[in-house]
């Protein structure tokens, strides 16, 4: 099912395997939304945006988004069964709980993204450390979950005390140790920590 002009697709059955139509622009609200039976999704090199909900809780393992692709909706593939993950090259931002309750294993955030969500990758189970690319100005609480190492870039201007699943930081003796770009002009890393440059004040929640 599709709107009138036929560039959002806004039903489609369940199956195990399903190609979107090479006329789709946009895959609309909770399309595949539950679809535990599907195993796996080919998108079409025109696709431009993937609307809230829209695999929630779906059966697929992988995930290759095409280059077209520039926006992600809100709880795009909350609890879908992910565990690698391809993501645009034109992708914006990793909206809030984008991939949160994923098990990935696999993932490259591309240098286009600006920011990063709420839980948004708190999928990240199996992934110890992580680079976030130049580019990135905005990361919210709780975008990440479990990392022993997190490397930061000099674009980066905002950043939540708590970016990370507090777990991490309740155990002292396993905190993640971060890192910030030395060009950064708003925050600098010591000792594993952030602290803001002007003020010298610590930049995390350490509770």
């Amino acid at each position: 099912v599709y709107t009138p002009d036929k560039k959002v697709l806004v039903h489609i059955p369940e199956g195990k395997f399903v190609t979107v139509p090479p006329f789709v622009e946009e895959i609309g609200i909770a399309v595949c939304c539950g679809y535990e039976d599907m195993s796996e999704i080919i998108f079409n090199d025109r696709l431009k945006c993937i609307r809230k909900w829209s695999f929630v809780g779906a059966g697929i393992s992988s995930l290759n988004l095409p280059d077209s692709l520039v926006s992600l909706g809100e709880d795009c593939f909350l609890m879908a069964d992910l565990e690698k993950v391809r993501l645009s090259n034109s992708l914006e931002a990793i909206p809030d709980g984008c991939f949160n309750l994923c098990i990935i294993d696999d993932i490259t955030i591309p240098s286009s993204v600006r920011i990063i969500g709420k839980k948004s990758l708190r999928g990240l189970l199996f992934v110890d450390e992580i680079d976030i690319p130049e580019g990135v100005e905005r990361i919210e609480y709780d975008a990440l979950e479990g990392m022993s190492r997190v490397s930061l870039p000099s674009t980066l201007t905002v950043i939540a005390p708590d970016f990370y699943y507090e777990e991490c930081i309740d155990n002292p003796d396993f905190p993640p140790y971060i890192t910030m770009h030395p060009d950064n002009k708003t925050i600098i890393s010591k000792n594993g920590s952030l602290f803001y440059r002007d003020s010298g004040k610590l930049a995390l929640k350490c509770e």
